[in-house]
């Protein structure tokens, strides 16, 4: 499935590279590089279900006892190809140019405007959203990644390991998702429009939980958001006094201040914990 999902994109990409050129002809309509523009967005979406799919995930078989080559019913995945699905979440989904359009095309997405019976087409945003677009596919794989269902699975795969076999845990999740989204507080890089928002997203998922009623989450959830707050905190005010930074990435740093500032001083639920 990983093979197949990066296989896709490397046809989004070929599409978003050269549909100007096979479909920008004299008489043609703009709508049509919209609409075969559009398609590419499947991939993301393959990419995004897939590669979180794999993150805590267990292989389940419906073999009887007895059969020929039977094999127990349930198989954690294995640790590499869960950390190679996060690998692939920051190369192609989550990395500064993972959006990289050519020069000029959005200029040229122009939507269909054909009216229908609830005359839709008069209330449109006739420009292309692509930063709304590009977060759609980042929130699905964050939402499945740290859902509560997803966090509990990563805890009771622990003794399903085989013996003597790398296990991919939620603390090793948790950092490789929160060090691929924030890469730009070691590298003292401005982050682009693209990672301003999916930082911010990423935060808010660090928060819910943290802030979560007892009993939402796994135990370790909290203590590893609580710890992944404290890193970006500390990590963030460093990163406000680099010279290197220019004024949108110096408010957006203050907002991620405020924001864990503001989530550690709100009453937490310690009732069951």
């Amino acid at each position: 499935p990983l093979n197949y999902a990066a296989h896709q994109l490397k046809i989004t990409h070929h599409i978003w590279n050269n549909v100007v050129d096979q479909f920008e002809e004299p008489g043609n309509r703009y709508t049509k590089l919209r609409s075969v523009f559009q398609n590419g967005w499947r991939a993301y979406s393959t990419l995004a279900l897939v590669a979180s799919r794999h993150v805590g995930g267990v292989y389940v078989r419906r073999h009887h006892i007895g059969d020929a080559d039977g094999e127990v019913p349930f198989e954690v995945v294995p640790a590499s190809d869960q950390r190679r699905a996060v690998a692939m979440l920051d190369e192609h989904l989550f990395a500064p140019d993972a959006f990289d359009i050519p020069q000029g095309m959005l200029n040229k997405l122009l939507p269909e405007r054909f009216p229908d019976f609830m005359w839709s087409n008069y209330r449109m945003n006739l420009d292309y959203p692509i930063h709304q677009y590009a977060l759609r596919y980042q929130r699905i794989a964050l939402d499945r990644m740290y859902d509560p269902t997803t966090l509990a699975r990563m805890v009771n795969n622990l003794p399903k390991y085989a013996e003597g076999a790398e296990k991919y845990t939620m603390y090793d999740m948790f950092t490789q998702v929160r060090q691929s989204i924030w890469k730009e507080l070691s590298s003292g890089a401005n982050p682009n429009s693209f990672r301003r928002q999916l930082q911010l997203v990423h935060l808010n998922q660090l928060i819910d939980i943290y802030l979560a009623k007892a009993g939402r989450y796994p135990f370790d959830a909290y203590s590893l958001a609580a710890s992944n707050l404290d890193t970006l905190q500390s990590t963030v005010k460093s990163a406000m006094n680099s010279s290197g930074i220019d004024g949108m990435t110096k408010a957006h740093y203050a907002e991620v201040l405020r924001q864990i500032e503001a989530a550690k001083s709100a009453d937490r639920d310690y009732a069951s914990r």
